[in-house]
Formats: structure tokens, sequence, C-alpha cells
């Protein structure tokens, strides 16, 4: 794995784990007293969602390696 791609991915997971955390934790303004709920949420998304994320994308590049396709990054967005 080139470094290009291993850094795309962490991004990719690091970033898809914080807005599951958000959303989980309920919004940027929750009603919940205690702030650490948020931490607490994108811990557990960064362990849950992003190895879902980074497996999935693994099958993704397994597989096109398989049939002879050439894979490039796949970040998207402002940081591509």
């Amino acid at each position: 794995m080139k470094a290009n791609e291993l850094r795309d991915l962490v991004i990719s997971a690091v970033l898809l784990a914080v807005a599951f955390g958000i959303a989980l934790s309920g919004g940027f303004f929750p009603s919940l007293p205690d702030r650490s709920d948020l931490l607490k949420a994108i811990l557990m998304a960064l362990v849950g969602v992003s190895l879902g994320f980074v497996l999935h994308e693994m099958g993704h590049r397994f597989l096109a390696r398989r049939f002879g396709a050439a894979m490039q990054s796949m970040l998207c967005g402002p940081l591509a």
C-alpha cells in the first residue's frame, strides 16, 4: 500500500468517525449535561464505523487488483 493511499484511508476513516460520533451524541449542541459523551461517541464510532469502513475499502482495493484494475486514491470532497 502506498503512503498516500494509507493517508487518504486514515483521513477518511477519522472524518467518518467524527461525523458519526457527533450524530450519535445528539449533534453539535446535545441536550446531554456531560460533554464527554461526545468524546465517547466519537471513540466508539472510531472503533466500529472506521473498522467497517476500512475493511470495506480494502475489499474494493483487493477485488480491483484481482481483476487487474489500477486503484487510485478514493478520497473525495474538499480534501481531494
